[in-house]
């Protein structure tokens, strides 16, 4: 270990960001990851990945009502109390220097203050172009031909402080999907990138932002529709609206949301208040004057036919959602999907009132 090696506190809930960070850095290099932090409820899921490495984990206490570990420090002293502790507990044990955060709620101020050389976090978007918690999904419904992934200082509002390091070009290939997109960073982008970017913050890098944020377009969950009503934003799109989507809304929202990073975010809809998971969209060249949402017949492998609002048919490949011992229900002609399922409910966010809007 030279003098001017990090002592890394990785912080992620994704296993495979642990093995891209942990193979990048190597054994022999100046830095090193001196833990991993995940949320409790990803041990099972990061904590393999990092003894693999032989790398020490510390599992953050799970906040309670919120995705930002912040907003639940805020809400309740209790939880406060109980994440002090952890992070006071981890600071003695393993020494670290840098916070480095991948893929992680948003932490609070005293976490971010808890090493001595820092913290910064690792969006793989252009900021500020895409803040948020869904840049990924979002890109894919931009069609977006190409990304670059940023690193900037760790503050406590989203994706905002300075940038220090911003990757090459990153190709998007056409009609990717957030599965395709996710591992082809993690695979040829983020093990280069964190190279460069403790590089960078060796040498004291910091660039300025190329746009201001509020002309940049975002990838927040949770988006205010302009005129107040409602919610516009990505997370939005995961419940089919079926007086707004049309054949290509489906399509591209199916490659958007197939659960390849959180398997919670499926496209879905509902068939007589059961949740039915989309798995796959084909778009059809023959058109219907029925209703959207209208089953018109089935495909192979179970494959229904369905109505849409531009008057497209598309195939939608998919499956019911368990509901304990329940029996699934036919689907039948003439029937018709409608969408009723909380948002929240399908995704697991603590989030109310998402709505998607006319835009």
């Amino acid at each position: 270990m030279t003098p001017d090696g990090f002592a890394i506190a990785l912080a992620t809930n994704f296993p495979e960001l642990v093995e891209a960070v942990a193979t990048s850095l190597g054994q022999d290099g100046p830095d090193r990851i001196a833990c991993v932090l995940t949320l409790a409820s990803r041990m099972d899921a990061v904590g393999p990945a990092a003894e693999r490495h032989g790398i020490p984990v510390v599992a953050l206490p799970v906040p309670a009502g919120s995705f930002r570990l912040d907003a639940a420090c805020r809400s309740s002293e209790a939880y406060d109390a109980e994440l002090r502790s952890v992070v006071a507990d981890l600071t003695a044990a393993h020494g670290p220097d840098l916070l480095m955060t991948f893929g992680f709620p948003v932490v609070p101020g005293f976490l971010i203050e808890s090493t001595t050389r820092g913290a910064v976090n690792v969006h793989p978007s252009d900021l500020p172009s895409w803040r948020g918690l869904l840049p990924i999904e979002a890109m894919v419904f931009a069609e977006a031909s190409s990304l670059r992934v940023t690193a900037h200082h760790l503050t406590t509002n989203v994706d905002e402080g300075a940038v220090v390091a911003r990757s090459r070009p990153f190709p998007v290939a056409e009609r990717t999907s957030t599965t395709a997109l996710w591992s082809g960073l993690v695979e040829r982008c983020f093990p280069d990138f964190t190279r460069e970017l403790l590089d960078a913050l060796r040498r004291g890098a910091s660039l300025d932002s190329e746009r201001p944020a509020s002309q940049s377009p975002d990838a927040f969950a949770v988006k205010p529709a302009a005129d107040g009503t409602g919610n516009a934003g990505v997370l939005g799109r995961v419940r089919i609206a079926w007086s707004l989507d049309t054949a290509a809304d489906l399509e591209v929202a199916v490659r958007a949301f197939d659960g390849g990073m959180t398997p919670s975010l499926r496209l879905y809809t509902d068939y007589r208040r059961r949740p039915w998971y989309v798995e796959s969209v084909e778009v059809r060249s023959d058109r219907t004057d029925a209703a959207p949402g209208t089953i018109l017949g089935f495909g192979p492998d179970g494959a229904v036919d369905c109505a849409t609002r531009d008057g497209v048919i598309v195939r939608l490949g998919g499956r019911f959602r368990p509901v304990g011992a329940l029996p699934d229900p036919e689907l039948e002609v003439g029937a018709s999907f409608a969408s009723t399922s909380p948002i929240a409910l399908m995704t697991g966010f603590a989030l109310k009132g998402l709505e998607r809007v006319e835009p």
